[in-house]
């Protein structure tokens, strides 16, 4: 029953909650209608067992960007940049924002993750993609070989290196 649910989710720490979003996000992508109502339940029984923190707002929204709601993920992945403006908050809103349409923005806040954090390997990946999608091949080159660097052993980057094989 539902109360059983809302007290059991009142034990989760904050790690959990994250690991109980996440889940979610991958149970979305092979989602059915049927199954939506009831993630979104879970996520504000996970949301309700946490503090507000970064970690758990931009958790949030990315299990809010699968599920289709833009606006409440971009909402979301701005409180959590609002309580920690760093590397993985700023690539995270980025991503979402060009989830959103809203390509010049995402573009922006991916570059202020590399400021924030020149190592962060997820945004490396992200602007190299969008590089070579904006015929900017060699500047996409440079940005993987970076990513190559530092991640050389992440399943992503070797993704973007095999891609780059085949351009």
């Amino acid at each position: 029953d539902m109360e059983s649910k809302a007290d059991d989710a009142t034990s989760l720490d904050d790690a959990s909650a994250v690991a109980h979003l996440m889940s979610l996000r991958a149970l979305q992508w092979r989602r059915t209608e049927k199954r939506l109502p009831e993630a979104y339940e879970q996520v504000e029984l996970a949301v309700r067992a946490a503090s507000p923190s970064a970690t758990l707002l931009m958790a949030q929204a990315l299990v809010l960007a699968t599920s289709g709601g833009m606006n409440d993920a971009v909402s979301k992945a701005q409180a959590a940049l609002a309580l920690r403006d760093d590397a993985p908050r700023n690539a995270g809103l980025g991503e979402i924002l060009l989830g959103a349409g809203k390509a010049a923005e995402g573009l922006s806040r991916l570059e202020n993750a590399l400021k924030k954090d020149p190592a962060y390997w997820p945004a490396l990946r992200s602007l190299t993609s969008l590089r070579w999608f904006a015929r900017e091949r060699e500047a996409g080159n440079k940005l993987l070989d970076q990513a190559l660097k530092i991640a050389p052993n992440e399943f992503e980057i070797l993704k973007a290196q095999g891609l780059r094989r085949l351009m």
